[in-house]
């Protein structure tokens, strides 16, 4: 049996900020936030480098799920990595997206 997902931004009080702050991410950031390179915006999920939102600080390690100075723009290859910097230049190494 699955766990419930017990994480605000994700189906609690915090949802509806986390969704508004996430549409005022994407007008505004067109970078990643972790190496700098373009996102594109016509990928789409399950593309690994389609656009998502990153928290900077991890929920887990205390950051604020839903405060948009803790969120950015991030390729969807990097969600749930430790070690994100690595995993995000070396797909797009392997892709020959750089």
């Amino acid at each position: 049996m699955a766990k419930p997902n017990l994480r605000p931004d994700h189906n609690g009080t915090q949802r509806a900020q986390f969704n508004s702050n996430k549409k005022k991410i994407y007008a505004t950031q067109t970078v990643c936030g972790i190496c700098g390179k373009r996102v594109d915006f016509k990928l789409k999920f399950p593309h690994p480098l389609s656009p998502c939102i990153d928290h900077i600080i991890p929920v887990a390690k205390g950051g604020d799920p839903s405060d948009i100075s803790n969120l950015h723009t991030a390729p969807d290859i990097v969600g749930g990595i430790a070690d994100r910097g690595r995993a995000c230049r070396r797909y797009r190494v392997r892709s020959g997206t750089r």
